[in-house]
């Protein structure tokens, strides 16, 4: 189920991947966009269920944690300069059923 499994793995990522600043602005980002569609398509309790294995799988992935490097992040960083506003994305995709995750 991409609810469960797309909300799940974005700790996952940000806990081993991501320094920390970026990795709360990441989860903040993603969390309310998966929480959104899960609400709009009645999925709530996947992701409910994604968010508590999510934070409880921490532990697990802290220990292969290796952040990108600076160079990487530079280019993420250029990356989402180009990203649409959350504002932009809400008004075009928020309410279409034929918009999925």
């Amino acid at each position: 189920m991409t609810y469960y499994y797309d909300t799940r793995n974005q700790y996952w990522l940000a806990a081993r991947n991501l320094p920390a600043g970026y990795a709360l602005r990441y989860l903040v980002r993603g969390q309310l966009s998966t929480c959104v569609y899960a609400l709009r398509d009645g999925h709530l309790l996947h992701w409910l269920r994604a968010v508590r294995d999510g934070v409880a799988g921490l532990g697990d992935v802290w220990g292969d944690r290796r952040t990108v490097r600076a160079t990487t992040l530079a280019a993420i960083r250029q990356m989402d300069a180009r990203r649409p506003s959350l504002a932009y994305m809400a008004r075009k995709r928020l309410f279409r059923r034929d918009m999925r995750l």
